[in-house]
């Protein structure tokens, strides 16, 4: 099942009160599914499953609405079993569900599982795309598909987490090359993506500013869209319109309408407004968000 699928089909699970495994191969998903149905749930991996680890269990259990187990097996399952029947943990009650990851499929009474299908690459470029993935890495797989079968999904995550911290050449080099290890081809186009300028429709301090807000923080990119929206509406011009535009063709068909959403009531922004929707890039978001929607 591929990631849409199975993410719509956890959440019914999920709303059903029932336990989830989530199986399949490496990099396909699993853990950010899990993530995505209970954002700031306690991750455990099941190796931190043990006899003398139940008061760690209980704690993560009591005060929240579920808890991922990473990378459980048959052992594991047989270990939580009594739990999850039971509901309690050293005699503490709980209501929180499990959302347990697996790379086999496994089978316990009472508790549902969904089988994830290897990631494919639009699957991946949308995953990336909402989660801020370096771009020189979205071009990467653009180009080559095959990267995502000859390397973890996440191997690209950390790489991106690299990336927007901008290390030195030195040391930026080096750490490329131990998480890509002998792969050349990707090592070469990698490089080579970094080190495309900015396009020529755009000044280099707006690139950055761009830039800036899609591979920083959440805080950061917030007060990025915040800025933008109230220099619309208070004193629009050219160049914040075309700031707007080119911001909106990088983001998600959601995030684009709770960026517009602002400046349809506001005089001043109208004119802005119209050259955004007039855009046939932003104008597909607005449909496909539209069809998301209704």
């Amino acid at each position: 099942m591929i990631y849409n699928e199975a993410l719509l089909l956890a959440q019914t699970v999920l709303q059903a009160d029932l336990d989830l495994i989530v199986f399949g191969p490496q990099g396909c998903g699993k853990t950010a599914l899990c993530q995505e149905l209970a954002a700031d749930a306690p991750l455990l991996h099941a190796v931190e499953l043990k006899s003398e680890n139940l008061t760690l269990l209980r704690s993560q259990v009591a005060n929240a609405p579920a808890v991922i187990i990473e990378n459980a097996d048959t052992a594991t399952l047989q270990f939580l079993k009594p739990f999850l029947s039971t509901r309690s943990v050293l005699g503490a009650r709980f209501d929180c569900r499990f959302l347990i990851t697996a790379a086999e499929e496994l089978s316990l009474e009472g508790v549902a599982k969904i089988r994830l299908a290897p990631l494919e690459a639009t699957g991946w470029l949308a995953w990336a795309q909402k989660n801020r993935i370096h771009p020189a890495l979205r071009l990467l797989v653009e180009n080559d598909e095959r990267i995502l079968t000859r390397h973890n999904p996440r191997t690209l995550e950390a790489l991106s987490r690299l990336l927007s911290a901008k290390p030195s050449n030195k040391s930026l080099r080096a750490a490329i090359e131990s998480l890509l290890g002998s792969d050349e081809i990707a090592l070469a186009a990698l490089l080579s993506a970094m080190s495309e300028p900015a396009p020529a429709a755009v000044n280099n301090d707006e690139s950055f500013l761009i830039e800036k807000a899609r591979t920083g923080t959440r805080e950061n990119v917030d007060r990025f869209e915040h800025e933008l929206i109230e220099e619309l509406k208070n004193n629009p011009n050219k160049e914040k319109t075309h700031r707007l535009i080119h911001y909106l063709q990088e983001v998600t068909p959601g995030e684009a309408v709770r960026i517009l959403t602002p400046l349809i009531d506001n005089a001043k922004a109208q004119e802005s407004l119209g050259a955004a929707l007039a855009d046939p890039k932003i104008r597909a978001l607005i449909d496909a968000a539209l069809r998301e929607f209704l």
